[in-house]
């Protein structure tokens, strides 16, 4: 069931009137709002200062700018939920770690798949880059841990990444909204080959298309479309419920 929501107001006084009525209409069905997580975020116009975020089903929201310099809210991979996903990867990586090498880089792109379609969202290209930046050094890491002394330097594991057992980038998924055409620094092609962690520009690869997207994750960005691309967007409500009483 769901216990969060979200309100988009433009006018602050619209915006304190509703959190006066709604504790009312909620205690009519025994329900209440949680005191400690229901709070009003100013955004801020995008312009300057320190505007409000606030995390919600795993994005850091944010007012940054349009391409055509209007205010709008931004979504991008929260810190935490970053944090999270790569420190399952690596207890994943060391406890697989002695695998064939193609089987863990086949099981291992399933697992970064489902994150770029989870994450896979508009502005959020540069959260995106950094999963896959990781979890390469983390492929790299462990590869060279898998007992007596490492033979995987920088060349070889390049071609096993980029051409022998492609490890699967974000650029890959067709469904990917990104605000720029380049990501430096994340995927294979001829200039990042300098370097394990040098830049370089994305190259296409051309790959099966993977689209496992839910159809709750579907309605979830309808709703995020329709409901907060207003561009006079100020304040956000964030509210969750909890049975009247409840702690």
């Amino acid at each position: 069931y769901a216990d969060d929501f979200l309100l988009g107001f433009t006018r602050k006084e619209d915006a304190e009137r509703v959190m006066q009525v709604l504790p009312k209409r909620l205690g009519k069905y025994g329900l209440d709002l949680h005191p400690d997580k229901t709070r009003l975020i100013e955004l801020g116009d995008g312009k300057g200062g320190k505007p409000g975020t606030f995390d919600f089903l795993g994005f850091t929201h944010y007012m940054g700018k349009s391409q055509k310099g209007r205010a709008i809210l931004k979504r991008k991979t929260s810190s935490k939920k970053l944090r999270a996903s790569l420190k399952r990867m690596n207890e994943w990586l060391r406890h697989n770690r002695n695998k064939r090498v193609g089987e863990l880089i086949e099981l291992m792109n399933q697992k970064m798949r489902g994150h770029y379609e989870y994450y896979g969202v508009t502005f959020n290209s540069k959260q995106i880059g950094n999963y896959y930046l990781q979890c390469k050094r983390l492929l790299y890491h462990w590869l060279n841990r898998r007992g007596g002394k490492p033979v995987w330097n920088w060349e070889k594991y390049s071609k096993l990444i980029c051409e022998w057992k492609p490890l699967v980038t974000p650029k890959n998924l067709s469904q990917l909204s990104f605000s720029k055409a380049v990501i430096r620094g994340t995927v294979c092609g001829k200039a990042a080959r300098t370097g394990l962690w040098g830049s370089g520009e994305v190259t296409n690869r051309s790959t099966r298309k993977h689209q496992v997207r839910s159809s709750e994750f579907r309605n979830m960005q309808i709703s995020y479309k329709n409901n907060f691309s207003n561009h006079n967007l100020k304040l956000i409500l964030y509210g969750k419920f909890r049975i009247y009483g409840a702690q």
